[in-house]
Order: structure tokens, then C-alpha cells, then sequence
């Protein structure tokens, strides 16, 4: 009985091996058949967060690259050192999120931010920065950044912040949360007292 079990599952294995061998190559590696792939992985795969990084100092980039491919849930899309060369790439394959450097050798990342938002609206870009000063802080969201923390977070400070990103909020560390909303505070107060 089970000889003749084997000899009957032999054409579904030549079915499998012929699609793996010579139709799968055909349409790519993303389509390919493989046996210990299970549904949920393959809808696991189609979900992953892509995020290109934008960041001159090359310790802190290899840093982040590192935290990104390690974290579950995301994959690196790319890694750039200037802006120019972001802008090259980034309109052909687009993340999901770049995580963009404010002083860049060039073109600043407030000005990469604008040409991003302009070119590929749809990438979430969020402010990674030693810069803590309002200057920065309000052109940046002006320009479009979507959220903006330093860099003196913690890895899973800025994982967090990636998700909450994604998810649709507005990721910014306390200090700048602090400063922003004492900013309106202090525009609505000097509007009461222009009222009186």
C-alpha cells in the first residue's frame, strides 16, 4: 500500500518540481513555489514596513540599518549618505517611511523632505536629529515631516515610532512634543492679548 502511494503523490512531486524549476523562474522570486512557505508567511512578507534612511554619519546609519533588519515587522529598503542621492533612488523604489537626517552634506533634509513630499507624497518621512531648535523643528513639519525625534532615542523608542508612524500618528520625542505644544500655547496667548 504505501509503494502504491508513492507511485500515485510522484506526479504531484514532478508537477511541483517542474513550476519550481522552470515556470517560477519565469515570474520572479516573489512567485515562487516553495513547500515550507505557509499562507501566512507569504501575507507576513506583503506586510513588512519598508523604510530608507537618510543619514549622513555613517556609524549612525549603520546603527539604524542594523536596528531596522533586525526589527519584526520592517525591511530595509535602502540607505543613503546625502540627500542628492536619496532623491536619485527614492522616486523608483519609494518606502514607506524614510527616516531623514536635518544637516546632510548638500541638500538639507528639510529640503529633501519637500522635494520627497512633492515627488512621492505618499512616503512618511520622519525627522531623526541631533538638531533640537524651533528653526528646525517647524520647517521640517512645514515641509512635510510627519513626526520627529533625536537621536539620542533608544532602539525601541525608534521602532515605536516607526509603527506609530505607519499607523498613522504623529511620532515626536517629549522634548519636541514640549516645544511644540509650547509654541501654540504661547501664539494663543500673545492672540488673547492682541484681542484686549
Amino acid at each position: 500500500m504505501k509503494t502504491f502511494l508513492k507511485i500515485l503523490s510522484l506526479p504531484f512531486i514532478f508537477l511541483i518540481k517542474i513550476y519550481q524549476w522552470i515556470i517560477s523562474p519565469w515570474l520572479g522570486p516573489k512567485c515562487r513555489y516553495t513547500p515550507t512557505c505557509s499562507h501566512y508567511a507569504v501575507e507576513a512578507l506583503r506586510t513588512l514596513i519598508t523604510v530608507s534612511i537618510i543619514e549622513d554619519d555613517k556609524n549612525y546609519r549603520e546603527g539604524l540599518e542594523l536596528l531596522i533588519n533586525n526589527a519584526d515587522g520592517f525591511q530595509l529598503e535602502h540607505s543613503y549618505s546625502s540627500a542628492e542621492k536619496a532623491m536619485e533612488h527614492i522616486v523608483i523604489h519609494p518606502p514607506h517611511i524614510a527616516i531623514v537626517d536635518i544637516k546632510l552634506p548638500g541638500k538639507s533634509g528639510i529640503e529633501l523632505i519637500a522635494d520627497i513630499k512633492r515627488t512621492v507624497p505618499d512616503i512618511l518621512c520622519m525627522v531623526c536629529s541631533f538638531y533640537d531648535d524651533d528653526e528646525f523643528i517647524f520647517r521640517a513639519l512645514k515641509n512635510g515631516a510627519c513626526g520627529y525625534i533625536l537621536k539620542d532615542s533608544m532602539p525601541q523608542e525608534i521602532i515605536a515610532s516607526l509603527k506609530e508612524l505607519y499607523d498613522g500618528g504623529a511620532p515626536m520625542s517629549h522634548y519636541i512634543a514640549r516645544k511644540v505644544i509650547s509654541t501654540f500655547q504661547q501664539k494663543d496667548e500673545k492672540n488673547r492679548l492682541t484681542e484686549l
